[in-house]
C-alpha cells in the first residue's frame, strides 16, 4: 500500500498434552467435575479446530498445486482414415514443494506416538525425493490417534482426483475448446500416485508420461483458428 508492505503471519502452535485421549481425572468417585471437564473438552476441541484449519490450508491446494504437468511439443498427424490428430506429450508428477508442505503439516499434527508395542489406529506414509538431490529419497511415517485427520485427507483425495485440462485459444485469446483427461495413474492403468488403504501412502516419486490425442470435429477448418494449446491440473469441478 504505497511505500508500505503489510505482512500477515498465520501461526500454528505445536501440539500440547491436551491432545491426549484422557483429558482429566475426577476428584471424587461419584461426583462429576463438570466445570473442569467442560473447560478441558473445550480446550481440546479448540486445539483440534486449529489442527483442522492448518490441514485444510494444505488440502485446499489439492490437486491443482499438488501436481505439475510438463507439456511437450505437439505433433500434427493423420490416421489411416485421413483424420487429423493433434498429439500432445505430457509428464505428470507430484509437486515436491507441495510434498514439503504436506510433510510439515503432518509433523505438527501427529499425535499417535503410543510406544513401540502400541499401534496407532491410523497412519500416513509419504515417500518423496528432492529433485535437486542425488540421494535416493526419504520415507516419512506419521502416526495418528485422531481418525478425523486421516479421514479428511483420504476424502479429499478420493473426491478431488487430479485431471488434466486441455485448453485451446484462438488468436484473440478466446477459449474455443476445453476437455479433461483422467491420468492413467488415477484409473489404474499405471502405478498410482497414492494408496488410500488402511495406511494412507503418498508415492511422491511417481511420474506418469503420457500422450493426449486430440481429435476435433471438422479438423480442416478448426486448425485455422488454433493459436495456443495449454495443459493444466484441475479437479473434477473445473472440468467442462
Amino acid at each position: 500500500m504505497g511505500n508500505h508492505i503489510q505482512v500477515i503471519v498465520d501461526v500454528q502452535v505445536a501440539s500440547s498434552k491436551l491432545s491426549d485421549r484422557i483429558l482429566g481425572v475426577g476428584k471424587e468417585v461419584k461426583n462429576f467435575d463438570t466445570d473442569k471437564h467442560s473447560n478441558q473438552y473445550k480446550t481440546f476441541l479448540q486445539v483440534k479446530a486449529n489442527a483442522d484449519r492448518l490441514l485444510n490450508q494444505v488440502l485446499n491446494d489439492y490437486p491443482k498445486k499438488a501436481f505439475t504437468v510438463t507439456q511437450g511439443v505437439h505433433q500434427f498427424k493423420v490416421d489411416s482414415y485421413r483424420n487429423g490428430i493433434i498429439e500432445i506429450p505430457l509428464e505428470l508428477k507430484w509437486n515436491y514443494n507441495y510434498i514439503v508442505s504436506f510433510n510439515e503439516a503432518l509433523k505438527i499434527l501427529e499425535d499417535g506416538s503410543n510406544g513401540l508395542l502400541t499401534p496407532s489406529p491410523s497412519n500416513v506414509t509419504v515417500m518423496a525425493k528432492d529433485p535437486k538431490d542425488w540421494v535416493i529419497g526419504s520415507k516419512n511415517q506419521y502416526k495418528f490417534n485422531d481418525m478425523i485427520i486421516t479421514s479428511t485427507i483420504r476424502d479429499k483425495m478420493q473426491r478431488n482426483k487430479p485431471n488434466i485440462l486441455l485448453t485451446i485459444k484462438d488468436f484473440k485469446n478466446t477459449i474455443t475448446f476445453k476437455q479433461c483427461y483422467v491420468p492413467d495413474s488415477v484409473v489404474g492403468k499405471k502405478p498410482a500416485f497414492y494408496d488410500l488403504g488402511s495406511t494412507l501412502v503418498v508415492y511422491g516419486n511417481q511420474t506418469e508420461k503420457n500422450l493426449i490425442e486430440l481429435r476435433l470435429t471438422n479438423m480442416e477448418e478448426a486448425i485455422k483458428y488454433i493459436h495456443n494449446i495449454e495443459l493444466s491440473v484441475v479437479d473434477d469441478s473445473s472440468c467442462p
